[in-house]
């Protein structure tokens, strides 16, 4: 069994920064149900894909298009964040081996509360399971 450790906190070359707002994950447990689901969604949404050795279609590219593309409004951010969710569904998705729990197998995610705090994008994140749990998780974005 492999344990990943999440960085609450994950830049780009450009200084783009996306942080988790919400309480962090214990590192000194392995993860089961919800919890599980909850840490796979975020490790991929803020890992830069690429970046994770023999691993290269994990992540997703959220950092480089926010940092690539010169973001001038909310809904251009908001977005690129939907794009990296969708993305970072499918890849959940294409990882399913059939052993998870219904509260461990991602049904959908949505993005809810998308508002812009000066230099920061605040989201929240609804990941909702097979079993029909809902976890919500809060993220920023700062340039």
């Amino acid at each position: 069994m492999i344990r990943r450790t999440i960085s609450l906190l994950q830049k780009d070359a450009g200084g783009i920064l996306i942080q988790s707002l919400s309480p962090p994950f214990r590192s000194d447990t392995i993860a089961t149900g919800s919890a599980k689901l909850l840490q796979n969604v975020i490790a991929e949404l803020m890992t830069i894909r690429g970046s994770v050795r023999f691993h290269p279609t994990f992540g997703c590219d959220l950092l480089r298009h926010i940092g690539v593309t010169n973001v001038t409004s909310l809904s251009e951010a908001g977005h690129l964040i939907h794009l990296a969710v969708s993305d970072v569904q499918d890849n959940i998705r294409r990882r399913i081996t059939g052993t998870e729990t219904p509260e461990e197998t991602l049904d959908k995610i949505t993005v809810e509360q998308l508002r812009q705090e000066q230099d920061r994008i605040i989201f929240t994140l609804q990941i909702h399971s097979r079993a029909g749990e809902v976890v919500p998780h809060n993220l920023a974005i700062t340039f």
